[in-house]
Formats: C-alpha cells, structure tokens, sequence
C-alpha cells in the first residue's frame, strides 16, 4: 500500500504570485520523491495541483480582488495545500481552509500559523 506523508518529509516553502508570498507546509515534488527512490508515498493534498497558479493569478487580478472585498469570508474546500485559500486569506476577515485527510489539515494548520506569524493572515484564520 502508499504510504501516508509526515512531517518529516514536509517542509514550509514560499509560494510567490505577482506581488505577494505565501508559504505552505508540502511535501518535495513527486520527481524528486522519485529521485530518492520513494515510489509509493501518496502526494494527493500534499503538493500543488497544477490549477492553484491560474487561480491565484485571478484572485490577484481587479476582478478577483474585487470579488474578495465585497465578502469578509473565505472558505476553500477540499484546500490540500491551500494556497488559493491562503493567498485570498490575507483580505478576509476569517478563513476556513478544509480537506478530508487528517494529515492534509494538519499540513494546512502549520501553514496557517506561519502565516500568521509572519503577519500575512489574521488571528482568525
């Protein structure tokens, strides 16, 4: 069977979209997994999908933003590495990032913290 991802292989890197980063707690890419021989770990929610660029970059843009300043509230479903959720999560009042692997949430959890740290999301994300 897969093995399921842990901290040991995750890490927080910087996500950079047009003027802003975010960091997020992921694995290393499936290539390079593969380098070091692990074939079976199971990435799903654990690295970016390929569609969070296009995402952000519309969340970015005058209509995205204004999209997100007309609702206090963001919730993203199913987040794996939130990073659609995080980016809008620096213009909303609360944040809800969701996923149905245990493992998953607690990767977006360290995420969240850190961007609070850092200032990038407020206390109630």
């Amino acid at each position: 069977g897969k093995r399921r991802m842990d901290d040991g292989y995750q890490s927080i890197r910087p996500f950079v979209f047009s003027d802003c980063t975010v960091h997020a707690a992921c694995a290393p890419s499936r290539a390079d997994l593969h380098r070091h021989g692990d074939t079976v770990m199971d990435l799903t929610g654990h690295v970016p999908w390929i569609a969070c660029t296009p995402m952000v970059d519309y969340l970015a843009s005058e209509a995205g933003s204004a999209l997100l300043a007309r609702s206090a509230r963001v919730v993203e479903l199913g987040a794996g590495v939130g990073l659609p959720g995080l980016f809008a999560g620096r213009m909303a009042r609360t944040l809800v990032l969701t996923d149905n692997a245990d493992s998953v949430v607690h990767q977006l959890g360290r995420s969240i913290r850190v961007n609070q740290e850092m200032g990038l999301l407020g206390p109630d994300a």
